[in-house]
């Protein structure tokens, strides 16, 4: 049963065309969560995916959390589950954006580009973003869906972030090296490397199954490199060049 909230107890965050919810039975749960995903916030909306808090109801543990994708609800018990809803949140995006990709990935822009840096833990996306802050508008987690005429990436509030919808120009593996030096993978290569650092819907096939048409039509029509790189701003030209 869903828990009593307050009237004023819910607030909307647009998360790149999908609409998430959250209710708490909780004042304070509610204003750390609109702290945390604050530039995402939007007037109420039929929303996509609801979470919804209760400070009541953990049983071993101060914290828990039950998933109902039938019905699209992320219950969280706890005096901390409102602090697990990261995790959470990017598993069921992956669910409820298909075929829509959700990337491991920083969002870089150059005017009308996009450049999305792709890699694991270490990598570089938060480096990258880091030395070009004018220029990232996400540095952990990106959406990518296909359109007619273009490739559109948008920016997710995960960690330093801002609302961003952008034509994507190109795809980065990330890499540190002992120069900057960028190679064009084939599109075989790069559906296998860049399948690495995407959030799989894996409970759900035909959801997976369109993710995976997303992944190959991106590749076709985006390029994607290897890139080497130093922790410099250097490495600036050659993100950005022209082949």
């Amino acid at each position: 049963m869903d828990p009593v909230v307050r009237n004023d107890g819910r607030f909307c965050i647009d998360l790149g065309g999908t609409i998430a919810e959250f209710s708490s039975s909780e004042p304070d749960a509610i204003h750390r969560m609109r702290r945390r995903f604050a530039g995402f916030e939007v007037a109420s909306a039929r929303p996509v995916i609801s979470f919804i808090h209760s400070p009541e109801g953990g049983e071993q543990l101060s914290f828990s959390t039950s998933v109902d994708l039938k019905n699209r609800k992320v219950y969280l018990f706890g005096e901390q589950g409102i602090s697990h809803v990261d995790g959470v949140l990017r598993t069921v995006l992956a669910v409820v954006a298909a075929p829509d990709l959700i990337a491991h990935a920083a969002l870089l822009l150059d005017g009308e580009r996009a450049f999305l840096c792709c890699g694991k833990p270490g990598a570089g996306k938060s480096t990258m973003a880091g030395l070009f802050p004018e220029n990232a508008v996400c540095d952990e987690l990106a959406r990518v869906g296909v359109s007619p005429k273009r490739v559109v990436a948008k920016s997710l509030p995960y960690w330093k972030a801002r609302p961003a919808t952008v034509s994507l120009k190109s795809i980065f593996l990330l890499r540190h090296g002992l120069s900057n030096r960028r190679i064009r993978l084939s599109a075989s290569d790069a559906i296998r490397e860049l399948r690495r650092h995407l959030y799989w819907p894996l409970d759900e096939e035909k959801a997976a199954d369109a993710t995976f048409g997303t992944l190959s039509e991106v590749v076709q029509r985006v390029p994607v490199y290897r890139l080497d790189f130093l922790p410099d701003r250097r490495v600036w030209k050659t993100l950005t060049e022209v082949e």
